[in-house]
């Protein structure tokens, strides 16, 4: 029974493998390709960039040992829930540690929506900004005083920049990498074309209003729906760790079961079982509910120009 068990097990790892590699999306890089260029990072800077778009004020650094600090807890917590069960230990190690994850993910989404519906409220200060004062520094103060708090800093920066005689691409392109919005991006770059040739902004502009703000009232929508399902999804998982906990303190007889090596088969098939099941439908609600970002290209304002010719001629 226990080569049946293995074997079966097995299996069930094989048509896992072969189903992500089925799913999982194809990559293509783009270093060198074209007009473009990627910008690089190391993976500690990718991090970094994904904890500040989350709004949280830690270190990559430090965002690691509370990983660890939370694996390790939950590797201690998977151990006395099962009665000394070795299984328990790797399993609650690795919940512990994606845990804290999922808690920065969902956060760095929420924000992004935030940032994102700001962004509405940006381009209408922009174009009362450009039709009252009629240069891009009127329209920047016009955000800096009274556009959202979220973006406020964003839009001091640039301000700040354009001040120190930097051009209006380069004053946009750190608020650019850093948030990697496309929003932001079609706002930063229909003020270059604005800058670079001349002419009204407030047309294009009220145009992109009108696209951004049913882009977020969908983006919304759609994220108000599918919360239901995530709080489902987080509900149905954690009831095979609750039983067993529950069986741990009621029925006291079933440690000396999982401390056995068919019943740690058993706990492993179960809870990674629940675990891989979890981690699915949540990747697949993610990609509805998550924000389009960008992938770091960066166009210089000559580029930008000759890219939407359409745009110019509108604005003469």
């Amino acid at each position: 029974m226990v080569v049946n068990v293995i074997l079966g097990l097995l299996a069930a790892f094989g048509v896992l493998a072969v189903t992500l590699a089925v799913l999982s999306p194809r990559t293509v890089a783009l270093k060198g390709r074209g007009r473009y260029k990627q910008e690089e990072y190391t993976p500690m800077e990718r991090l970094q960039m994904k904890i500040d778009q989350a709004g949280i004020e830690v270190a990559a650094g430090e965002l690691l040992r509370t990983m660890a600090f939370l694996a390790v807890l939950g590797g201690v917590g998977g151990y006395l829930i099962t009665g000394g069960a070795v299984v328990g230990v790797p399993i609650g190690v690795a919940i512990g540690g994606y845990s804290y994850w999922a808690y920065l993910g969902d956060r760095r989404d929420r924000n992004r929506m935030r940032y994102q519906a700001a962004l509405a409220d940006v381009t209408a200060l922009l174009i009362e900004g450009f039709k009252e004062g009629g240069t891009v520094q009127a329209a920047l103060q016009k955000v800096i005083a009274f556009g959202p708090e979220i973006v406020r800093s964003d839009f001091e920066e640039v301000a700040r920049r354009l001040q120190g005689g930097l051009s209006i691409d380069e004053a946009f392109k750190p608020v650019q990498e850093r948030r990697r919005d496309p929003i932001l991006d079609a706002i930063a770059q229909m003020v270059v074309v604005r800058v670079k040739r001349g002419g009204q902004a407030s047309e294009a502009l009220g145009g992109l209003f009108d696209i951004v703000r049913e882009r977020v009232r969908l983006r919304m929508r759609i994220r108000a729906e599918l919360s239901q399902v995530v709080g489902q999804l987080k509900l149905l998982a954690s009831l095979p760790f609750l039983v067993v906990a529950f069986l741990r303190f009621t029925a006291p007889e079933y440690a000396v079961f999982w401390r056995t090596f068919l019943g740690q088969a058993m706990l492993f098939t179960a809870w990674g079982i629940t675990a891989v099941g979890y981690w699915l439908g949540v990747r697949f609600v993610s990609k509805a509910m998550g924000i389009d970002e960008t992938i770091g290209v960066v166009e210089t304002s000559a580029q930008a120009a000759r890219r939407m010719p359409g745009l110019a001629l509108a604005e003469e």
